[in-house]
C-alpha cells in the first residue's frame, strides 16, 4: 500500500468520527429487488435519476450465487456506478468452501471495464443470526477467522467489511479484537441519534463506515420503486461522512505525481496520526483478552425500553442532566451490580449504557431480554 493510500485511510478514521453530516443514500440488492420470475427487473435507468451514491449487491450465500447477481454486475459495470457485493454468512457451509465460492466471484470481476476492481470495490461478511443459528460463539468466531483469513488469501488487498448488527454480532461471535481493523456496516433501524456498534470496535475507538437505517422500508413506507426496485421494499444505508469523503473512501491513488514537498507534508501528518493511533492501541491491547466479554465492561445485561416514546438516560439518578432519550423498544445494557432506589418508591435507578452513551435511568421502565 502507498504511504498516500495509508495517509488517506488514517485521516479518514478522523473524519469519521467528528463528522455529523451523513451523505445518503448507498442501497443494497438482491433477487428480491427484482420479480421472481424474472418479469420485473430492477430498473437501473431510475436508479440513475435517484439521490443514490452506490450499490452493494448480495454475490452469495454460502456456496450458492444469488439469481440475480450478473444481471446486477453487468448492468453497474456498464454505468460505471460504485458498486460492492456482500456473502451472507451460512455456517451449513465450511468457512474455506463458502470464501472459494465468494473470493471466485470477486477475482471474476473484469478490471479492464472498471478500472481495478480490487481496489475501487468494497466487499462485505454478512453476519445475522439466521446463518448461525444452532451453532456456539466460538463456533461462530472460528468460521468467521477461518472465512476472512482464506479471503485475504485469495483475494489479496481486497478490502473485506464486516455487515451485521449489535446483537446479530454479540448473540453469534464471542469476543474477537482484531476484528476492528476491518470497516463496519451497521444495522439499526427506528430513527435512533447514532447506531449501536458492537463492543470490539467501542474499545478500538473505532466507528461505523455504513449505517442501514430502512431495513425494506419498514420505517420509509416503500421506497424501493423509487430507487429502480420492482418491489416497494429496499434497504438504504447512510455513510458517515460527507459526499467529499466518500469520494475520498471509494478511490484510491497512488504517490508518484506527489512533488517533493507534498510527500514530506504528507509523511509529517502521518507520523502524527501514527502516534495518535499508537497510543489508542497500546491502550486497546491492555485491556483484550480472547474468547468470553470484553474485559472491564460492567454492562452485562440486556434490556428493553418500555416507555413510550422514550425513555430518559441520564447522568445521575433521578434528577441528573439528560444525556439522551432512549427510544421506546430500543435495546440497553445494564450493569447489574448497582441499583438507588427511586425517592418516591417507583423502583429502583440503575447504571445503563445506550450505544455510546452512559448514565443512569429507571429500571422499573425495561424489560428485560
Amino acid at each position: 500500500m502507498s504511504l498516500l493510500v495509508k495517509v488517506k485511510n488514517k485521516i479518514q478514521q478522523v473524519i469519521k468520527r467528528t463528522t455529523s453530516q451523513y451523505a445518503r443514500v448507498v442501497i443494497d440488492i438482491s433477487k428480491y429487488q427484482c420479480a421472481y420470475d424474472g418479469s420485473r427487473m430492477f430498473d437501473f435507468d431510475v436508479y440513475e435519476t435517484s439521490d443514490g451514491i452506490g450499490v452493494i449487491v448480495k454475490a452469495s450465500q454460502g456456496v450458492w450465487e444469488d439469481i440475480r447477481y450478473m444481471f446486477y454486475i453487468t448492468e453497474l459495470l456498464a454505468r460505471s456506478i460504485f458498486f460492492g457485493t456482500y456473502h451472507f454468512a451460512d455456517m451449513r457451509c465450511t468457512a474455506k468452501a463458502s470464501a472459494q465460492f465468494w473470493a471466485n466471484q470477486i477475482n471474476s470481476l473484469p478490471e479492464d471495464e472498471y478500472r481495478k476492481a480490487t481496489e475501487i470495490t468494497r466487499h462485505w461478511l454478512d453476519v445475522e443470526n439466521y446463518g448461525f443459528s444452532g451453532y456456539t460463539k466460538v463456533q461462530g468466531r472460528t468460521w468467521i477467522r477461518e472465512f476472512l483469513d482464506e479471503m485475504d488469501r485469495l483475494c489479496p488487498g481486497v478490502r473485506i467489511g464486516i455487515y451485521t448488527s449489535y446483537y446479530g454480532w454479540s448473540d453469534n461471535v464471542a469476543w474477537m479484537p482484531e476484528i476492528a481493523e476491518r470497516d463496519l456496516w451497521i444495522a439499526h433501524y427506528g430513527n435512533p441519534p447514532a447506531p449501536s456498534i458492537p463492543l470490539e470496535w467501542y474499545y478500538a475507538g473505532e466507528t461505523w463506515i455504513l449505517w442501514q437505517t430502512c431495513d425494506n422500508c419498514t420505517v420509509c413506507g416503500g421506497c424501493g420503486k423509487t430507487y429502480g426496485a420492482a418491489s416497494a421494499s429496499i434497504d438504504t444505508n447512510d455513510f458517515n461522512g460527507t459526499m467529499e469523503d466518500y469520494s475520498a473512501w471509494i478511490t484510491t491513488d497512488g504517490e508518484g505525481d506527489m512533488s517533493s514537498q507534498e510527500y514530506l507534508e504528507l509523511k509529517q501528518r502521518c507520523d502524527e496520526l501514527d502516534a495518535t493511533l499508537a497510543v489508542l492501541r497500546e491502550d486497546f491491547e491492555n485491556h483484550s483478552h480472547e474468547g468470553g466479554s470484553p474485559p472491564g465492561d460492567k454492562y452485562t445485561e440486556e434490556y428493553i425500553v418500555m416507555a413510550n416514546p422514550n425513555l430518559r438516560l441520564r447522568e445521575t439518578p433521578e434528577t441528573g442532566d439528560v444525556v439522551i432519550g432512549m427510544p421506546y423498544s430500543a435495546n440497553i445494557l445494564v450493569d447489574p451490580s448497582t441499583a438507588i432506589p427511586d425517592s418516591k418508591g417507583r423502583g429502583v435507578w440503575v447504571p445503563a449504557k445506550y450505544g455510546v452513551y452512559a448514565g443512569w435511568t429507571a429500571k422499573w421502565l425495561l424489560k428485560k431480554k
